[in-house]
């Protein structure tokens, strides 16, 4: 079989952590709300995440096939990449 894509090869709208208030520099996936390979409308909840000051929460960015590339309880700075969405 052809070897698995990395996650960062996978095309799409990219679904990534908020930038928010400055001191805050990486933020917890806390849980998906969507499985992997789900169909997702835009502004649909995906995600949770925590920072030092609230859990925020995530919306796809586009509609299509949501691909999972961080799992909770992962720390991702600010900005960094935790899913695509691709189109269906």
């Amino acid at each position: 079989p052809p070897p698995a894509a990395s996650a960062s090869s996978v095309a799409g709208e990219p679904i990534t952590m908020p930038f928010g208030d400055l001191t805050i520099s990486e933020g917890k996936i806390v849980r998906w709300t969507k499985a992997d390979g789900d169909a997702v409308e835009p502004g649909e909840l995906v995600a949770e995440i925590e920072t030092d000051k609230s859990v925020v929460e995530i919306e796809a960015p586009a509609a299509g096939r949501l691909t999972i590339e961080q799992q909770p309880g992962t720390v991702v700075p600010m900005g960094g990449r935790i899913g695509v969405v691709s189109p269906a």
